[in-house]
C-alpha cells in the first residue's frame, strides 16, 4: 500500500465528533485507540442500535417511536422509524440569536449576512404567505432560483408546513424546467428575477412567465429579487415580491408541523440523458438523519464551523449543504461563476470568512490545477481543516495539487453517493489517513461492496458499487 498523503494528529483525531460518538456507543474506542472499521461493522450489523444512537447523539427534534427498522422481504421494503414524527425545518432552525446563520457572496461583489433571528423571521414571513395561498402538507412547491439566502428561506418555509420542495437552477432552459416541473404539478412557484454569471446579468422573468403559463396548477408566483430592486414590471403577472412579503411580516419565528418520518420532503431529478428526468422523492426523516450523520461524524462539522460548498440549486449538493444548519453551522454561500474574475475567487471568500470546510466539484479543482491557481501564495486559509470534492472521482494528481497549492494540513475528503440517495455511500473520515486517489472509508450505516458480473464481492478489481442491506 502507498504511504498516506495526510494523517490526522492524535490530538486532532481524538477531538473529533467521530471519536465522541465512539465514546457514546462504546464501540471503536479501545484503550485510547480509535478503530473506525469496527464502528462501521457495528453500524451495518446492529441497525436498530446504531440509528437510535445517531438520533440521540445528533439530538434530533421529534419523536422516534419504538420501532427503529421495520424490515421487509427486500431492501426496498425496509422502513426506518415507521412511527417517528418530526419536521425537517424545525431541526434546521433550532438556533436563535444574532450570530451569523448565512453569509452570502454574489459574483457582482455583493455581500449580505443574515443572523439566525433574521433567518427565522424571513422563514416565518414566507410561511405565512404560503399558508395564505392555500399551500399545505403534501403540496408541491417549485423553484427556479439562484443560490441566495432567500432561496434557503423559501425552502425552509415550504418544509415547515410539510409541503414538498423541488428546485431548478435559473440557467436551465424553459423546456428543461418544464420537463421536470410538469411531472409534479406544483401549486406555487418561486423564481429569481435574474442572476449574475461570468460578469453579466441574466434576466429570468421571461422564462419564468413561460413556465408559469404551461403549469396551470400554479396559483401564485413569488419573485426573489436578486439585486433587491423590484423588476416585476417586466412581467404581466400578479406576482408578489419577496421584499414585500418580508416587509409585511409580523412574526419573529415560524411554526412547525411535524409529519411522519418517511413523508416526502424533496423531489430531486435525474439528468434526463435517457428520456425525461426521473423524479426521486426523498423523505424528511431519512434526509435529515443521514445528513446529520454525514456532517457531524464524517465531516466533523461543529457549531463553531463555517461551510462553503460551491453548488447551484439544481444539484443535490445544495440540499446537502443546507442540512448543515441542523448542526448550527454558519453557511457561506456563493452564487455565480467560481472563476470570475479569476480562479482565486472562492479561495478569497474562504479566507475572508474564516471557512473551516470548503467543497466543490472535482472538475472545479481539476480546472484550478490546469490554470495553475495556487491559493496558498496569497491566502493563509488558517481555519480551513477540510476540503470536500464530489461529482466525479478526484484524480491522484489533483490530490497532489490540493495539498501542494491549497493547504498541506487538511482532511481531503472525496465523497461519492448520488441524487438517488441524496447522500453518500463513501467519503470522509476525520480520524483516518488520506490516500491519493482514494475515498477514505465506507460511510457508517452503508453496507457498501463492489460486486463482479456474477454477483460476488471483489477487491482490487473493477465492478459495480452496491449497498447490500437497508
Amino acid at each position: 500500500m502507498n504511504n498516506p498523503i495526510w494523517t490526522p494528529s492524535i490530538k486532532r483525531a481524538f477531538s473529533t465528533q467521530m471519536a465522541e460518538f465512539m465514546r457514546h456507543t462504546g464501540v471503536g474506542n479501545y484503550h485510547n485507540q480509535l478503530n473506525y472499521d469496527n464502528l462501521w461493522r457495528y453500524s451495518i450489523s446492529e441497525l436498530d442500535k446504531f440509528w437510535s444512537q445517531i438520533w440521540e447523539f445528533c439530538e434530533v427534534i421529534g419523536t422516534s417511536g419504538e420501532v427503529v427498522v421495520k424490515r421487509g422481504r427486500s431492501i426496498k421494503e425496509a422502513h426506518f422509524f415507521p412511527n417517528g414524527r418530526l419536521n425537517y425545518a424545525e431541526n434546521l432552525l433550532r438556533q436563535k440569536g444574532s450570530n451569523s446563520a448565512i453569509i452570502f457572496h454574489g459574483e457582482d461583489g455583493s455581500r449580505r449576512c443574515w443572523s439566525w433571528d433574521d433567518l427565522q423571521a424571513n422563514v416565518a414571513a414566507i410561511q405565512s404567505e404560503l399558508i395564505a395561498e392555500g399551500v399545505g402538507t403534501g403540496d408541491h412547491v417549485a423553484a427556479i432560483v439562484a443560490n441566495t439566502p432567500e432561496a434557503v428561506a423559501a425552502m425552509l418555509a415550504t418544509a415547515s408546513i410539510g409541503a414538498i420542495w423541488a428546485s431548478c437552477s435559473p440557467d436551465f432552459g424553459v423546456q428543461g424546467i418544464l420537463d421536470r416541473f410538469s411531472q409534479i404539478s406544483p401549486k406555487l412557484l418561486f423564481s429569481n428575477d435574474g442572476y449574475y454569471y461570468n460578469g453579466r446579468w441574466h434576466d429570468t422573468l421571461h422564462k419564468t412567465e413561460k413556465v408559469r403559463a404551461a403549469l396551470p396548477n400554479i396559483k401564485k408566483l413569488i419573485i426573489l429579487q436578486y439585486t433587491g430592486l423590484d423588476q416585476t414590471t417586466k412581467t404581466n403577472s400578479s406576482a408578489r415580491t419577496i421584499s414585500d412579503i418580508i416587509k409585511s411580516n409580523t412574526k419573529n419565528y415560524p411554526d412547525f408541523k411535524q409529519i411522519d418520518f418517511n413523508s416526502p420532503l424533496f423531489i430531486m431529478f435525474s439528468s434526463g440523458t435517457t428520456g425525461l428526468p426521473k423524479c426521486m422523492v426523498h423523505g424528511a426523516g431519512g434526509t435529515l438523519i443521514q445528513h446529520l450523520k454525514e456532517h457531524q461524524l464524517h465531516c466533523d462539522l461543529k457549531s463553531t464551523d463555517r461551510l462553503l460548498f460551491f453548488t447551484t440549486c439544481g444539484w443535490m449538493m445544495w440540499n446537502w449543504m443546507l442540512s448543515a444548519l441542523a448542526s448550527k453551522v454558519t453557511l457561506v454561500i456563493y452564487d455565480g461563476s467560481p472563476l470570475y474574475p479569476d480562479g482565486n475567487r472562492l479561495a478569497e471568500i474562504v479566507e475572508r470568512e474564516g471557512v473551516t470546510h470548503f467543497g466543490a466539484s472535482a472538475k472545479y479543482f481539476d480546472t484550478c490545477s490546469k490554470a495553475s491557481i495556487s491559493p496558498q501564495k496569497s491566502q493563509k486559509l488558517k481555519p480551513l481543516r477540510t476540503i470536500l470534492s464530489t461529482g466525479s472521482p478526484l484524480l491522484p494528481e489533483t490530490y497532489e495539487y490540493i495539498y501542494q497549492h491549497w493547504k498541506s494540513d487538511i482532511c481531503l475528503s472525496s465523497i461519492a453517493g448520488g441524487t438517488d440517495i441524496l447522500g453518500c455511500f463513501v467519503g470522509g473520515c476525520p480520524i483516518a489517513p488520506v490516500y491519493s486517489g482514494e475515498c477514505q472509508k465506507r460511510l457508517l450505516g452503508m453496507n457498501v461492496s463492489v460486486y463482479d458480473e456474477i454477483g460476488q464481492p471483489v477487491i482490487g478489481l473493477t465492478g459495480e458499487l452496491i449497498c447490500a442491506t437497508p
